[in-house]
């Protein structure tokens, strides 16, 4: 069954909410650092419409923020799309 987090800004997907829980660890690791869409394609198991679809809502939420051009896309959390992640972890509503 797909799980669905509610959040202030729109309701997340399980393909969305996995997306921002990645983006997340890499701003762990890195706070500067951007993933490309395939990145996300490979680690995340997602074909490419799946991917860019998910990363555009998270984009037009302000929970990411990426560079879409028509081939590459770069995407990187926003400080919304870490507090939603932290709040998902402490096992509180998004």
């Amino acid at each position: 069954m797909p799980v669905q987090v509610q959040c202030d800004a729109m309701k997340l997907s399980q393909k969305q909410l996995e997306i921002l829980i990645y983006l997340a660890a890499t701003h762990e690791r890195d706070p500067r650092a951007e993933v490309p869409l395939q990145e996300l394609e490979h680690e995340l198991g997602l074909n490419h419409e799946e991917a860019r679809a998910a990363v555009v809502d998270l984009v037009g939420a302000g929970l990411a923020q990426a560079d879409l051009f028509p081939v590459n896309v770069w995407a990187q959390i926003t400080d919304e799309g870490l507090a939603i992640c932290r709040r998902v972890a402490e096992g509180g509503p998004a």
